[in-house]
């Protein structure tokens, strides 16, 4: 699309690809650039996100929780990705993946073992025979 229709039009996310720089690439060049207002992270995919600052899973999580009445405290959340990182801080039980970043490790209450140990289920699991 023409630049001007696509920074001319509301969005609620940008995302930036390019066939020979990655995402961890394109997050660091986005960083260095200091353009306030916006938050850029990666997910896993070959792309890098762009939002407007504060605009995350956790903020998301916590409006959709304050409708329903459900406290932070309640809510157990998984993640694996930089775009994880404040949800699974926001969450009163945040379970990062074993496979996961070390960011999202860095912030979580408990480590659930890999996907491919089936991981989230064990948790789940565990926390509903308890």
């Amino acid at each position: 699309a023409d630049l001007d229709e696509v920074v001319g039009t509301p969005s609620v996310k940008l995302v930036v690809r390019h066939p020979d720089v990655g995402p961890e690439r394109l997050l660091a060049l986005a960083r260095s650039l200091g353009v306030p207002g916006v938050h850029a992270t990666t997910s896993g995919a070959p792309f890098l996100e762009v939002s407007r600052a504060g605009v995350t899973k956790a903020t998301a999580l916590a409006r959709h929780c304050a409708a329903l009445g459900v406290a932070a405290s309640e809510v157990v959340a998984f993640g694996d990705n930089l775009n994880d990182v404040e949800m699974i801080a926001w969450a009163g039980h945040g379970v990062a993946m074993g496979n996961g970043l070390p960011e999202a490790r860095a912030v979580a209450d408990e480590v659930a073992p890999p996907n491919s140990d089936d991981g989230v289920a064990v948790i789940i699991e565990r926390i509903l025979a308890g």
